[in-house]
């Protein structure tokens, strides 16, 4: 139920070098505050660090817990933890009595209140070697209604010495009370440059680097979750869609009925092309597709196939720019719908049928649904 550090590392970066990159980003306006809190001994007792996944919130939340729990922190000017005292070491090696990670049990999605009441049972309770506690809980929105309530109890009279750090992708997600007693840490998306120069330094090809930034979103996690050999390949089973969709459309509709997070990919990759169709169509002068410098340079004559076959199926280019307008804000619309008890399957043949019969029309309501889930 609850837990030290966890490694950092994914697979193509290590803790050393993203860290490095989160600090440089995130710190221009965190290290000023948090300063200040330690200097005058006055940190906000709960702090709910919030931005889009993957951006780094739990990342730069043990920073700041590994920081606070320093007994040699550096100078102020640029906050860090020294990394060789016995504090530093505790934590770095998980084992840190005064630091507690609240996370799902293994066979749970959510955060359930048992967790919270064993917690609330060890008030009173001091550390050895440090007066100071730290409570990490990552994805706080996971929490359900009851461990929410029970953790506002703890909130109303935050225990002497205890300092939580919350971390939530959509502080909307929680409950209005609870958000009204922390102090909001807002983390911006990563700028999708560094990102971009970030996986080239890693060895990817500047094409592939990209791509996988911009369909990041400012979102590290995500840049590396695309920059993975099977999603990649994904990818390219979308850039045939475009060119022969009758050939593609079963396996792709097999593949995002699998699970939610698939279909957000496939729409995450149909948005990318259908922003790169109408930049195109948008043009003044149009250039021809062929010629066109596409933001997706790879996908170079899938799209120029795509823009031409449209223009024909639709009879002119406004047609051709209407269908694809269409399909955008189908795709957005997904997004939400993938979330509700609709039949999976039927949704995602809704949104990818257009693209080969450009005459129907998507639903885009709950009552495309047929059979439930």
């Amino acid at each position: 139920m609850t837990q030290g550090p966890k490694d950092l590392s994914t697979p193509l970066l290590k803790l050393e070098t993203f860290p490095e990159l989160l600090l440089k980003h995130h710190g221009k306006g965190l290290f000023a505050p948090i300063a200040q809190w330690k200097k005058s001994n006055k940190t906000p007792p709960v702090l709910l660090f919030t931005g889009q996944a993957g951006i780094g919130k739990r990342a730069m939340a043990m920073f700041l817990a590994q920081w606070l729990l320093c007994e040699n922190p550096e100078p102020q000017g640029s906050p860090a933890p020294c990394k060789s005292c016995h504090s530093c070491r505790s934590f770095l090696a998980g084992s840190h009595t005064a630091y507690t990670e609240i996370i799902p049990d293994e066979d749970a999605e959510s955060l359930k209140i048992d967790q919270f009441r064993e917690l609330r049972a060890t008030v009173g309770f001091g550390t050895y070697h440090h007066q100071l506690r730290i409570i990490l809980i990552p994805h706080v929105e996971r929490m359900t209604l009851q461990a929410a309530n029970s953790m506002l109890k703890l909130l109303e009279e935050t225990p002497a010495g205890w300092q939580f750090l919350l971390t939530t992708h959509d502080a909307t997600l929680l409950l209005p009370t609870l958000v009204s007693r922390c102090q909001t840490v807002k983390l911006k998306p990563l700028p999708l440059l560094e990102i971009q120069n970030l996986l080239m330094e890693r060895g990817m090809n500047p094409i592939q680097s990209q791509v996988c930034a911009e369909l990041s979103q400012g979102s590290w996690d995500r840049a590396l979750s695309f920059a993975q050999d099977d999603l990649w390949n994904k990818r390219k089973e979308v850039l045939k869609f475009l060119e022969e969709p009758h050939l593609h459309l079963n396996s792709l509709i097999d593949w995002a009925a699998q699970k939610n997070s698939n279909f957000e990919t496939l729409v995450d990759f149909l948005e990318q092309l259908t922003s790169d169709l109408l930049n195109w169509a948008s043009q003044v002068p149009l250039e021809a597709p062929e010629q066109y410098a596409w933001k997706t340079p790879d996908a170079r004559s899938e799209l120029a196939a795509q823009a031409r076959s449209q223009i024909q199926k639709q009879g002119s280019l406004e047609m051709a720019r209407t269908f694809w307008l269409d399909q955008a804000e189908r795709l957005g619309q997904s997004r939400h719908e993938i979330h509700l008890p609709l039949n999976r399957k039927v949704l995602i043949q809704d949104v990818l049928f257009p693209w080969i019969h450009p005459g129907i029309k998507n639903v885009g309501s709950p009552d495309l649904a047929g059979p439930r889930l």
